[in-house]
């Protein structure tokens, strides 16, 4: 019989109830983390404006309800980056993501290859690069780079973005 090597909070998430909404899934998510992980995920930086201006920005838009239509042939799929993609949704860069899971990047990285779908991978993450491409050789990647630290860094991240082969550089100045 083969050994079940998931985590304690693993089988907790794949035991609890099904979740219905993003309010859930948030609560969810919140009580499997410690609260320093939690705030780092949650937060800004400094005073958090930009955070505040981002979400009000959003609430000024809304989805246009459309009820009692054919859902039978709706086709939500588009090509990027020379990809299928089934839904046009791409995993957003975001180091650190070993303080939720143990594998990280690398479990982000197989999900989203798993779906079909695309990952950003930050050059601040805390798995390199090349561990994530061995560990998901076929998966589709944008590498997100900073523009900070001298160029030779710079030119470093883009030669091992280069070498991981990546889809696309994600070019972050903040």
């Amino acid at each position: 019989m083969k050994k079940d090597s998931r985590s304690s909070k693993e089988k907790t998430i794949n035991a609890a109830p099904p979740i219905a909404t993003l309010r859930e899934a948030r609560e969810r998510a919140r009580s499997l983390v410690p609260p320093q992980a939690w705030d780092w995920l949650e937060g800004g930086t400094e005073r958090e404006w930009t955070l505040d201006a981002n979400t009000e920005a959003y609430r000024r838009y809304f989805l246009k309800q459309r009820i009692l239509r054919d859902v039978t042939k709706i086709a939500m799929g588009r090509r990027f980056l020379g990809k299928q993609l089934p839904m046009p949704l791409i995993g957003a860069p975001l180091g650190g993501m070993t303080q939720y899971h143990q594998d990280g990047e690398i479990a982000l990285v197989q999900g989203g290859h798993a779906a079909s779908s695309i990952m950003t991978i930050s050059a601040m993450s805390r798995l390199r690069i090349e561990e994530i491409r061995e560990a998901a050789p076929k998966a589709a990647m944008i590498y997100q780079v900073y523009f900070q630290g001298p160029d030779s860094w710079l030119e470093d991240e883009v030669a091992r973005a280069k070498a991981a082969k990546v889809k696309a550089l994600c070019l972050c100045g903040d």
